[in-house]
This record gives C-alpha cells, structure tokens and sequence, in this order.
C-alpha cells in the first residue's frame, strides 16, 4: 500500500521537524498538515487523524513527547522531544552501541524513586479526600467523582511502579547471569 507508506514517512519527517523545533502539535494540526501534501489527498481524514493520534500516544507512552495543554474543551497539545529523530528511525542494521546494564538499572532506580513519591502523593490526596468526605457530607457528591479520579491515578502508578520493578530484576539478573558466564568461561580457560 502505498499511501500507508507515504503515510507514515510523511508523518515522520512532519514530527521530525516539529521535535527539531520544539513547537506544540495537535493530532488535527498534523492531520490538517499532512492532507496538504498530493500524495494524501485520496485519504479519509478522519482515518488519518486517528493515525496521528494514535502515533502520538504511542511517542506519549515511550517519552518521547510530553502533554503540555488542553486546548479547546478536550485537545490534548504535545510537545515533542529531539531524541524522537534518533529513537523512531527505522534501521535495518543493529546499531553498535552498547548500553551498560548498570547505567539501565541506575535510570530504572532513578525513575522507582520518582514513581513512588508520585504514588504518595497520590496516595495523599486519596487519604484526604476520605477524611473529607467523612467530616462533610454535605460535599460528598461534589468530592466522589476526584475520589474516584485519584484512586484510578493511584491505581496506575502502582502498575508502573510494578513494571519498573520487574524490569529491574530481569536485569540484574541478566547482569548476575553475564558475570556468572565470564567467571565460568574464564575458570575453563588454562
């Protein structure tokens, strides 16, 4: 198919070019950007900006661009970061770069920390809106609905939080397992 393909390059290079600027994106900005290019004319927009939604929560979810504003009453504008032109580059060939597992774990440690003070936060804000809903019924109605947002916050921080965890210890224990190799090869070894 070639429009999927002209598709996805030109919304690449579009959200190259916005990463190397660092202006705020839209999904219909860059819909609207994209159909003004002749090879996408025959493309629904609605399909297409579903495209670009979802590849901008794809690059939310790898960190590669941030939630900056609403716009309007439920726009969600992005900025993009600049590591997306190295990170989203397709390459047919494995780059020879070597990450050091420590530096991996140390990030991963980095990131628990940051996690686990969020989720107390978190945590916070539930406890208090308890305690409030207790002393002021009369509020009960108005405070449920953030009672509810908020555990379902806390909720989500406590899966990441999890995963971080989990990819901590495959980790170090691919790194227990590397060392564990190279002390057996080296006994082996006259």
């Amino acid at each position: 198919m070639k429009s999927n393909n002209d598709v996805r390059r030109l919304l690449q290079e579009l959200l190259e070019t916005s990463a190397d600027s660092g202006r705020y994106v839209t999904a219909c900005g860059l819909r609207d950007e994209l159909l003004q290019h002749s090879e996408l004319s025959q493309i629904d927009p609605k399909t297409l900006y579903y495209r670009v939604r979802d590849r901008l929560g794809r690059l939310e979810k790898m960190r590669l661009a941030d939630r900056v504003a609403i716009e309007g009453s439920c726009r969600p504008v992005f900025q993009l970061r600049p590591a997306l032109r190295v990170a989203e580059k397709p390459s047919n060939t494995v780059p020879n770069v070597t990450v050091e597992t420590s530096d991996v774990i140390r990030q991963l440690n980095q990131d628990s920390v940051d996690l686990r003070a969020e989720m107390q936060r978190s945590l916070g804000m539930l406890e208090e809106y308890k305690d409030a809903i207790k002393g002021y019924p009369a509020l009960r109605d108005r405070l449920r609905p953030l009672q509810k947002e908020e555990a379902q916050r806390a909720h989500h921080l406590t899966g990441r939080l999890q995963g971080l965890t989990k990819m901590r210890q495959l980790l170090a224990d691919t790194d227990t397992d590397t060392d564990t190799d190279t002390d057996t090869d080296t006994e082996k070894t006259p």
